[in-house]
């Protein structure tokens, strides 16, 4: 495993192989979404379920009639309003899709990455491809459950003791987002009665998608596509994580030679045991999360044995976070 520019990153794509690389949520880890050989290494480095689709991520105004059909109206609303960026749509599958992509599904999730480094690679392995046309899968660049990666280093330092000969790492600075894209699902709006879904909050708001289509969006059910971070169970620290409804009780007795993180939105108290170590977030939401994965990942790789997080804010703008900590809890409980 080793560090690139664009041109190599490309390069070892149309050839079939591995690049992690940036883009405005977390770091994905690429590889050319018509080479299936090249996908199942993706799977086989995440240890990732054959039945987890993964997300094609497309060079802006790339041809979505070639990965998608039936494409409603409502999807070009989106996508003229809202790629370039962080919203995934799910659609019905074109026969151009393989099965491997989909998760077994006749739907598939598309999405622009804004991040220029992103864009620029999309361009210059579509550049290299035969038919001048393409797109390339990018699960999160980690272990299947874990953390997402928001800088390379993260990337680097989840597979750095793995053995994947010829995978490389494409450096493009932070992820400016820090969680994953919004999934909507449209694959079922031809029918004029069916709304769209949120199959996952993001950066992009429900209320944004609504305005946009000037219609309400429903949520997902038990019969809703599988998407990625659908399961209940998700985005794991490797660290003991809890979420606190109550005021804390800094009871040392319970926490002797113990080491304990606090994630809270407020300053900390004027005592505090030297057991907890606070780490101060914010009240706004596009920052809490742009730091929320780099925060958790610091903190499972220093020794800590456990983390508390408090104080989140119940208002919709905090959705997308939410989702994410109650998934990365639900792995403890």
């Amino acid at each position: 495993m080793r560090y690139c520019n664009i041109g190599e990153a490309a390069n070892s794509l149309a050839r079939g192989g591995v690049v992690a690389f940036p883009t405005e949520t977390v770091y994905g880890l690429g590889a050319d979404a018509d080479n299936c050989h090249a996908i199942g290494k993706v799977y086989n480095i995440k240890n990732r379920p054959l039945n987890h689709p993964v997300i094609i991520h497309l060079l802006d105004g790339a041809d979505i009639p070639y990965w998608a059909e039936s494409i409603p109206r409502e999807a070009y609303l989106l996508i003229d309003n809202f790629w370039p960026g962080p919203l995934t749509v799910l659609l019905k599958k074109s026969k151009n899709v393989m099965s491997l992509v989909s998760g077994g599904q006749d739907t598939i999730g598309l999405r622009c990455p804004s991040h220029t480094v992103a864009q620029d690679l999309l361009r210059e392995f579509i550049r290299l491809k035969p038919s001048k046309c393409g797109g390339l899968i990018a699960p999160s660049a980690n272990k299947f459950g874990k953390v997402s990666p928001t800088n390379s280093r993260h990337v680097f330092d989840e597979f750095s003791q793995e053995s994947y000969s010829g995978m490389m790492i494409l450096d493009g600075g932070e992820s400016s987002i820090g969680i994953e894209s919004t999934i909507v699902d449209l694959s079922n709006v031809v029918d004029k009665y069916a709304r769209p879904i949120l199959l996952r909050p993001g950066h992009i708001k429900t209320s944004q998608i609504e305005e946009v289509l000037g219609r309400e969006v429903s949520f997902a059910t038990e019969h809703s596509p599988v998407v990625p971070g659908s399961l209940k169970a998700h985005y794991s620290t490797n660290t003991p994580l809890e979420i606190i409804k109550r005021e804390l009780n800094f009871d040392c007795l319970s926490y002797v030679n113990k080491r304990i993180a606090i994630l809270s939105c407020d300053a900390p108290p004027a005592f505090l045991p030297k057991c907890f170590i606070w780490f101060e977030m914010t009240y706004d939401h596009d920052l809490y999360a742009s730091k929320l994965y780099s925060t958790l990942r610091y903190i499972d790789r220093s020794g800590f044995d456990r983390i508390f997080i408090c104080n989140l804010p119940n208002s919709s703008a905090w959705d997308a976070i939410r989702d994410r900590i109650y998934r990365a809890a639900a792995s403890f409980i």
